[in-house]
């Protein structure tokens, strides 16, 4: 039998799969034993030998199915044998420009099979890729940090197997998104009905500003520290700490002492003495159990303005109004937890509680000599310890419950009195650390030189040529001539192109490091690891952590820009890391940053401050490391002090500091906000002036103090910070801050796994001094 086919080729199989309709484009010819049954022509219509070739091919598809898979295990068949359950953020809260915990619960009841999880952006260019292991039977619960940009979290996220099939989709969550400069409280209470609750203020025309608690179970709590940074203080019944595992327990740890904020409390002394973990870490050794009358006690510290009494802020209402606003802000008069009303139905109610001895901690509400709310700081971080059960009563039906959840967790009573807070500027950090360590090999075009070869164009090609071509008597040679001059004019903005951007393969990095010492041979360390590539031709170019947990994010810019680079970004989650593939086109600089925690030894820099007699501050420095420190600077109140130009392994640093000496901070803010301005300004535009940021002590410095940064910025350009890379509440706290520049050298490898001989480092240590008390005197 002979088949000939039109000239139109296309595979059955395809065809078949994409619906694609063959009747009137092929036609079979000389078909032996059916000329009986042909046309005048001897020939057969394609149609009805398709519908029979198209019938064996579905037998065929069905039995390849039946048959064909790979010895791993079949596909599920029915939804029931599946299941696939995504929980982003923080039960149904997340926090734009921020890191939040994806965690993935599957289930299954087919044979085990290796499969990849795999999330995209939707409309972006970053590609999420997670590996799992599924045994058959089982039920697997798996955790990942995800930086969210914002924008609504529209994520696409499958679930394939290994053969490459698709088992599971989803894309749709209904979450609450809040701004990064919003409150989100995290509860993991003992009761669904006891969990927090926080005042609704209907007259907040953008709800994203609006307070907001997100349930999870103890189980979902992060197993890594940076996921917790889309929280701004968490809640936990003690009674839920056994649930956790010790990669949770880590993580808790680890966010409390680099600034987080944990509300614990307890009604029995052993929820406290079956958790070892706990024994260090909170500021009250309960021992008994005992009953007080309700006495207003908790009304009258609603009240209360003192300062001692409350929690460090933990959302700031000048960051969400514009400057005019935030200026008439005033903490006494628009405080709304002054004018809450005491509740009478409360007067014959009980309050159960725990007794037991105070360790290092200060009592925010004492009755009949026993406290209700003991505070504590640790680290950069805090934490409160109740010593009764908020989710029962009295307190459950308390009339001022969501003003008493409201105060407890940091938010000031002038949040509540604000009526129009919106988003205000939107620019990350990252484009001020790609200003510093960008290439210096790429140099733009100024508009200048731009419109003088565009007007030089335009008048050769157009009255020059017909000018000289009409002397000539050549007006035909136009056909010549014009590609000429395109031909020319291209190769000469190639030149200039090669000349202002090409160069050699070049990474630069800038390490950023806060320690606390959390004993005296540990400390917690969180890390900020900027790394700028610059291409001379379009690769991908691999990055991944080494040494400790790290989890990597390409670059975003503002909120309403999303991921900066227009080109792709793979990452894999692999071995408590992430891998990243950065597509870098030619001639182009991209940014990619690493962030996590880790535990570490003590310190490299050991410090002490005391004050002197005659108002002069002693400090000690010691480099107890292997490290050469370039440079250290003091932040304090209002001032900076440049202290040396090197500390050397094993060397020691005393200086007296009198209180006017050093640079005044107003002056520095004021001349680093105009250099981020510019700095902002030409990294969004492709033309006009180059201008980078110089000296990595000056502009970490600038950095750690956004907050007062942005009194000096336009709106628009205002910059958004996490909690953990603005320090600014600090310093208005008194506390010193003391930065150590290290240079080439670094306590960590670079992120880069390719080789290049234009590299280079800098590292930037950010330690929190112990403030000096104003009552000890040296003798």
């Amino acid at each position: 039998m002979k088949v000939e086919w039109c000239s139109r080729k296309r595979s059955l199989k395809a065809a078949h799969h994409s619906g694609y309709d063959m009747t009137d484009q092929r036609t079979i010819h000389s078909l032996p034993g059916l000329a009986g049954q042909a046309t005048k022509g001897g020939r057969l219509r394609v149609a009805s030998c398709f519908q029979i070739l198209m019938l064996l091919a579905g037998c065929w598809n069905v039995l390849g199915q039946s048959n064909g898979f790979q010895a791993s295990g079949a596909l599920p068949n029915t939804a029931t044998e599946l299941q696939f359950d995504i929980f982003p953020g923080y039960g149904d809260v997340v926090k734009r420009q921020s890191w939040i915990p994806l965690t993935f619960e599957i289930y299954h009841e087919m044979d085990g099979f290796s499969g990849i999880i795999q999330i995209n952006k939707a409309g972006g260019q970053v590609q999420h890729t997670l590996p799992v292991e599924l045994p058959k039977g089982t039920r697997k619960r798996i955790q990942i940090p995800l930086f969210h940009e914002g924008n609504s979290f529209t994520w696409d996220i499958r679930l394939y197997h290994e053969s490459g099939d698709l088992l599971a989709e989803r894309s749709q969550f209904q979450n609450v998104e809040i701004s990064p400069h919003g409150f989100v409280l995290g509860s993991v209470s003992e009761s669904f009905a006891g969990q927090p609750e926080l005042p609704d203020q209907a007259a907040f025309e953008d709800r994203a500003f609006m307070p907001k608690v997100g349930r999870l179970m103890a189980e979902n709590l992060p197993h890594h520290a940076i996921a917790y940074e889309g929280l701004d203080a968490l809640y936990l019944h003690a009674s839920q700490s056994t649930k956790l595992e010790s990669s949770q327990w880590q993580a808790l740890r680890s966010w409390i002492h680099l600034g987080g904020y944990l509300i614990l409390c307890a009604e029995d002394p052993t929820q406290i003495q079956q958790s070892p973990q706990w024994a260090d870490l909170i500021p009250f050794q309960p021992t008994g159990i005992a009953t007080l009358p309700w006495s207003g006690a908790l009304e009258q510290w609603l009240k209360s303005t003192s300062p001692q009494s409350a929690p460090r802020s933990t959302c700031d209402p000048a960051k969400v109004q514009n400057k005019d606003m935030a200026q008439r802000i005033d903490a006494l008069r628009d405080n709304r937890y002054l004018r809450t009303q005491q509740d009478a139905s409360r007067q014959d109610q009980v309050l159960p509680i725990l007794t037991g001895n105070i360790i290092d901690g200060t009592p925010w509400i004492v009755q009949d000599g026993l406290p209700l709310v003991v505070y504590a700081r640790r680290g950069l971080g805090q934490i409160a310890f109740l010593t009764f059960n908020p989710e029962r009563e009295p307190i459950k039906g308390w009339l001022n419950r969501p003003w008493f959840w409201a105060k407890l967790s940091g938010i000031p009573g002038e949040w509540f009195e604000m009526t129009r807070p919106r988003e205000v500027g939107g620019q990350l950090l990252d484009g001020i650390a790609g200003s510093l360590i960008e290439s210096r090999q790429i140099q733009k075009l100024p508009v200048g030189w731009l419109m003088l070869m565009l007007t030089t164009y335009l008048i050769i090609i157009g009255p020059l040529d017909r000018w000289f071509l009409q002397k000539i008597h050549r007006e035909m040679w136009t056909w010549v001539t014009f590609p000429a001059y395109v031909l020319f004019f291209s190769i000469l903005i190639y030149y200039v192109g090669f000349r202002l951007r090409s160069g050699q393969l070049e990474y630069r990095e800038l390490h950023l490091e806060d320690w606390v010492q959390t004993s005296k041979n540990a400390s917690a360390v969180r890390h900020h690891q900027f790394g700028s590539i610059y291409s001379p031709s379009t690769s991908a170019y691999p990055f991944g952590g080494k040494q400790r947990p790290t989890f990597l994010r390409p670059e975003a810019r503002a909120i309403w820009q999303g991921t900066v680079g227009g080109a792709r970004t793979e990452l894999k989650y692999e071995n408590e890391n992430t891998q990243a593939s950065l597509q870098t086109p030619v001639w182009t600089s991209r940014l990619i940053i690493g962030e996590g925690h880790a535990e570490q030894g003590a310190p490299p820099l050991k410090s002490e401050m005391r004050m002197e007699k005659d108002g002069s501050y002693r400090l000690q420095i010691e480099n107890q490391g292997n490290l050469y420190f370039e440079g250290l600077r003091l932040v304090y109140r209002d001032r900076y002090h440049d202290l040396t130009k090197g500390l050397r392994p094993g060397e020691a640093l005393e200086e007296v500091i009198a209180p006017e000496s050093g640079t005044r901070l107003a002056s520095f803010l004021v001349d680093s906000a105009e250099k981020f301005k510019k700095a902002l300004s030409s990294r969004s535009s492709a033309l006009g002036e180059t201008y980078r940021l110089d000296g990595t002590l000056e502009t970490v410095t600038a950095m750690t103090l956004i907050q007062k940064i942005n009194e000096h910025m336009p709106e628009y350009q205002s910059l958004i910070a996490s909690d953990s890379m603005d320090w600014t509440p600090y310093l208005n706290d008194q506390a010193p801050i003391l930065l150590g520049w290290i240079g080439q050298e670094s306590t960590s490898e670079g992120l880069h796994q390719f080789q290049t001989k234009a590299f280079q480092k800098d590292t930037v240590l950010r330690m929190l001094l112990p403030m000096p008390e104003p009552n000890v005197l040296t003798p």
